[in-house]
């Protein structure tokens, strides 16, 4: 990999001066792929995203870093929580997972009418 033009701080600070990764790549005589290239690398790596203020940046969107939540922090004092994921189905199609989901489940249907 060759080594960068610039320091990731003076980076950054073109980046803020310009927010264009035309602009950027010609202050730094280098290609618009570097510079794109380093600035997703930048994103990831301190997640922070770079906005840009060109009109074009919104063909881009989807390739900005996405804010989610893959976890779900609930408390659960007095029950279960069945979770499951990856449910592949198909109509009429009852893999052995998902005979083992409703097995399990069932059981749970059945334990929590016993105790009422």
């Amino acid at each position: 990999m060759p080594s960068p033009m610039c320091s990731e701080e003076e980076f950054l600070e073109l980046w803020a001066t310009y927010k264009s990764t035309a602009k950027v790549a010609k202050a730094l005589n280098c290609t618009v792929r570097a510079v794109a290239s380093r600035r997703r690398d930048i994103e990831k790596r301190l997640n922070v995203p770079l906005d840009a203020t060109a009109t074009s940046a919104k063909h881009y969107k989807h390739l900005q870093p996405v804010e989610h939540n893959a976890r779900r922090l609930m408390d659960v004092t007095d029950g279960v929580v069945l979770v499951f994921s990856d449910a592949h189905f198909w109509p009429g199609v009852r893999t052995t997972a998902f005979r083992a989901l409703l097995a399990f489940m069932f059981g749970l249907v059945i334990r929590f009418d016993d105790a009422a």
